[in-house]
């Protein structure tokens, strides 16, 4: 989908933001998404709460597919 847009390499720099300085500064975040035990609707709400609006909309549907 980034291909599509042109957008591969803004996408994959938010992603390592994500993982790099998010998941690192808090570390019971990456727990919570990969606990199965929290049903996947609360994971992507806890997606849009977290990222809409401060990453790309591929992105955030890239990771609401990952949660699913």
């Amino acid at each position: 989908a980034s291909a599509k847009t042109g957008s591969t390499d803004q996408v994959v720099d938010e992603l390592n933001v994500i993982v790099n300085d998010v998941f690192k500064a808090s570390p019971q975040l990456a727990v919570i998404f990969e606990n199965p035990r929290i049903d996947s609707s609360d994971k992507v709400g806890m997606i849009d709460r977290l990222f809409s609006g401060k990453v790309s909309t591929t992105l955030l549907r890239f990771l609401k597919v990952l949660a699913n």
